[in-house]
């Protein structure tokens, strides 16, 4: 397909050969939370959350230089922002080294240790020395304002399902922000009781040719770190941050994706974005337009007798104009869906001028909420010289914010004229849309740990970490393919970390394994969002449970129906008493039983809805006990001597 100009594909729409068209490829950023005692550089509890909070701190975060002598681009962005931090703290979880008072305990190693051995099921070359490094974030989720982190494993892989690979370029381990509770004007407000906890980060190369296939390649990460045992589970316990670029344009991040079938279509609404803002840069220079210094202009409103007549500006300390000549139509193209040019810009003004009030900026008549009318509008921008197609935006506020606001957004128009797709941070949204959060982090940002030594890992160490690694899953995959089981219940037996468990009862039990693997996943997690208490259904319970049925030759459709009771509590022998199988002739005799004392309760003298009422009543005692296909046959023969009906 050849796409035109300012074409949007809707996801539903596409095919692969679009992403061909756009050069379109990716990568990912795979973070999950290690199960541990204690958070990495302190002695403080890991996975202690709570609601409340014992005290709080205020801070306002500044940058610093690089080793280099340099700023970071994010870290000065950060600092524009001018946000005054809020922390709240639980006693129990935070200590003084995660407010930067005293420095940092060493490593943990339980979470090194466990670090080492997922990078090892990646088959990552592990690192002989690691070197604790600084990673700055200044947007307030970490108090000292940089994250303490280390490069574990290097040029790994993961296989997917179709035979591709995937590199793996490093496995980090890092200590994880905090939770964020609210973000409003020049405050944000976090809970530190996730602060510092080990998380693995692992970062694949830019190898995804196809939003699907970073669907599944994000799959099977998830699967595979899950399946070592080693990983944390529960809301906010993984993420994913996911990288995306068509030929032209820029690598943009999109972070925070908290469902991974969400990635798919973030992706192609990111090609799709980065497309159009490609084809605006390309119309920009065919138009021959912003390339002289007076065609973005940035004016003061605020004394302007026009501007006091609108209400919504009247208590405004300042107010401010852009003007881009023969811009007009070009701030409004659509860029995804139900987002504007124009709706990039705002998002960019929430973030960077904290102007989260709707709206931020009006660039035509608005007169909802005070907005100016057609008549001041039109008033105004002949006042200030503004053509039929040039781009009049105001912005209003206090000083400093609305100055910055203004400078946005003309620095966001020449950006589109200049690079089209500006390397930034995305935030994930719903359905699909991502808007602005911060610009793209530079080299500068990282830089060595002074506090802490470097870890030397000798290959004698590394040697005996070896045989206390899972099994490969990969060998696994091919063995149970052979069982014939599909590739979702083989995901799932991954994703569950119940694999241990499907081979021990694979090899001592006659119960098919497609059977075994769908209890052990899809039925245990039904049961647990229907809120029983599969926590009961233990590893060593399961294992009775599966070989009771195979002794008992209890018939597969009650397993279902066994679990449930286990998971309320019920007595195991009690519950197989329930559903311990019949003979035929105790069969005979409970049918007979049941059909004479039915018989005056059933009205119809239709021979097939007899039989129908009389399975009703009769499957209420037999359920589980007795193959259904043999107790219907059972059923017409008994129907046909009680009633004398030839059936």
């Amino acid at each position: 397909m050849k796409l035109k100009p300012f074409e949007m594909v809707r996801f539903e729409d596409a095919s692969p050969e679009l992403y061909i068209e756009l050069g379109f490829k990716s990568g990912i950023e795979f973070h999950q939370q290690l199960l541990t005692q204690k958070k990495l550089f302190c002695h403080c509890p890991a996975g202690l959350y709570s609601e409340d909070y014992d005290a709080a701190i205020i801070r306002h975060m500044r940058p610093t230089l690089s080793e280099m002598g340099t700023y970071d681009g994010t870290a000065l962005m950060e600092f524009k922002k001018q946000k005054e931090v809020l922390y709240l703290l639980k006693n129990e979880s935070v200590c003084t080294y995660e407010m930067d008072d005293t420095p940092p305990f060493f490593i943990n190693k339980e979470a090194l240790e466990k670090t080492i051995k997922i990078s090892m099921l990646f088959e990552c070359d592990i690192i002989g020395e690691l070197h604790i490094m600084r990673k700055q974030y200044l947007d307030g989720s970490i108090p000292t304002g940089f994250q303490r982190t280390t490069v574990v494993g290097i040029n790994g892989k993961v296989p997917l399902a179709d035979g591709r690979i995937v590199r793996i370029r490093q496995i980090n381990l890092e200590e994880d922000a905090c939770r964020e509770v609210s973000d409003l004007g020049h405050r944000i407000t976090f809970r530190t009781d996730r602060l510092s906890m080990p998380l693995i980060e692992v970062i694949t190369e830019a190898d995804l040719t196809d939003p699907r296939m970073a669907y599944e390649a994000a799959r099977r990460i998830q699967a595979i770190t899950r399946y070592s045992g080693f990983m944390r589970r529960g809301i906010g316990a993984s993420r994913e941050d996911v990288n995306a670029s068509i030929a032209g344009g820029s690598r943009v991040e999109i972070k925070g994706v908290p469902r991974i079938p969400y990635i798919p279509k973030l992706l192609h609404y990111e090609a799709m974005r980065q497309k159009i803002f490609l084809d605006i840069k390309n119309e920009i220079a065919r138009r021959g337009i912003l390339k002289d210094a007076n065609s973005i202009q940035i004016i003061d409103l605020t004394s302007n007798p026009t501007v006091k007549q609108v209400s919504l500006w009247v208590d405004a300390k300042c107010i401010m104009g852009v003007i881009a000549r023969e811009f007009k139509d070009l701030f409004s193209v659509p860029i995804q869906l139900k987002r504007t040019f124009a709706d990039d810009v705002s998002s960019i003004l929430y973030v960077v001028s904290c102007m989260d009030r709707k709206p931020n900026m009006i660039f035509k008549q608005h007169p909802d909420d005070g907005g100016p009318n057609e008549h001041q509008w039109k008033k105004l921008r002949k006042e200030v010289n503004a053509g039929l197609n040039d781009l009049l935006a105001v912005v209003w506020g206090n000083t400093r914010d609305t100055k910055i606001a203004a400078n946005e957004i003309a620095e966001r128009i020449i950006a589109a004229r200049d690079v089209g797709v500006p390397n930034e941070t995305r935030k994930a949204e719903r359905g699909g849309i991502t808007t602005f959060e911060r610009v793209l982090p530079g080299p500068d940002r990282m830089y060595p740990d002074t506090d802490h030594p470097p870890i030397p890992l000798e290959a004698e160490y590394l040697e005996s970490l070896k045989p206390q690694i899972p099994v490969s899953p990969w060998d696994r995959e091919k063995r149970w393919l052979k069982l014939g089981l599909p590739w979702q219940l083989i995901f799932d037996l991954l994703h569950d970390n119940t694999c241990n468990l499907f081979d021990e009862l694979i090899s001592e039990t006659r119960i098919r394994p497609t059977i075994l693997a769908i209890h052990l996943t899809q039925t245990i997690r039904y049961l647990k969002r229907k809120g029983f208490n599969t926590d009961l259904l233990t590893d060593s319970m399961l294992v009775r449970i599966f070989k009771n049925i195979d002794n008992l030759s209890i018939p597969m459709e009650v397993i279902s129906n066994i679990l449930a009771r286990i998971a309320q509590n019920e007595d195991l022998t009690k519950v197989l008493e329930t559903y311990k199988p019949i003979t035929d002739e105790q069969a005979k005799e409970i049918i007979d039983r049941k059909i004479n004392s039915y018989r005056s309760d059933i009205k119809t003298t239709v021979p097939k809805a007899i039989v129908r009422a009389s399975m009703g009543h009769i499957m209420h005692f037999l359920r589980g006990k007795y193959p259904g296909y043999k107790l219907l046959d059972l059923v017409k023969q008994e129907v046909q001597l009680v009633y004398n009906y030839q059936m």
